[in-house]
């Protein structure tokens, strides 16, 4: 159901309890539960629908498991007592909106085999302080912007071995203000960091070949660029 699903608006969900050997969370299939506080995300679970449990403004503490693939769109998307996600290096997959609009979002933690991550996952997460980049991720959605908006992000850290920042990955991240692009990046791509006001330092990758359209444009306060020999 595209409006809700069968426990949509359930204020008064408190416990969940799922049979084991269930492979995955259906869509829609908790949302609105105001009243869920936790969640233990079952050992057999490998995906986690869309908007599964989006809106669920109490949820404050999720467990995942070691075996999770699959998180998709708006999957967390408003749970604004989300404080921490601790993703297991299973997960290869996270969509659109998954995690947007987390407020209290305060420490993410990504599958260190991550190999896509879209449009937003992490948007408004305006909490968020610090993220890890692994180098596993090769490809993001078209209009990418997975931490765009995380005003209170001042810590990016890429794995060695990173060779491409997405397109609008730190788009309107307000509170960077230093960023060291890895040696190994090649690519740095379309608005990776437009609107980052407060970025006042850029040290460049030695393997830099390209960057992007508008890669640093609105970066008002921008005063030093390390380009290396």
């Amino acid at each position: 159901d595209t409006n809700g699903g069968p426990f949509y608006s359930c204020d008064n969900l408190k416990i969940v309890e799922f049979e084991q050997g269930i492979t995955d969370i259906p869509e829609y299939m908790f949302s609105n539960c105001t009243g869920l506080e936790r969640i233990t995300i079952p050992d057999t679970v490998t995906a986690i629908g869309k908007n599964a449990f989006s809106g669920c403004k109490n949820l404050s503490e999720v467990t995942f498991n070691k075996v999770l693939k699959t998180i998709d769109n708006y999957a967390f998307s408003g749970c604004t007592l989300l404080e921490e996600v601790v993703l297991p290096d299973s997960v290869e997959l996270i969509k659109m909106y998954a995690f947007s609009g987390c407020v209290s979002l305060k420490n993410v933690r990504l599958s260190m085999n991550l190999k896509e991550i879209q449009h937003f996952a992490f948007g408004n997460c305006t909490s968020l302080c610090e993220i890890f980049i692994p180098k596993s991720i090769t490809k993001t959605s078209d209009y990418d912007g997975v931490f765009e908006n995380c005003t209170m992000l001042k810590k990016v850290q890429f794995e060695e071995g990173t060779t491409v920042i997405h397109r609008s990955m730190f788009a309107s991240c307000t509170g960077l203000e230093e960023i060291i692009i890895p040696s190994t990046v090649e690519r740095i791509e379309y608005m990776a960091f437009e609107g980052c006001v407060n970025l006042k330092k850029v040290t460049l990758s030695e393997s830099l070949v390209e960057i992007g359209m508008y890669a640093f444009s609105n970066c008002t306060l921008l005063e030093e660029i390390i380009i290396p020999d």
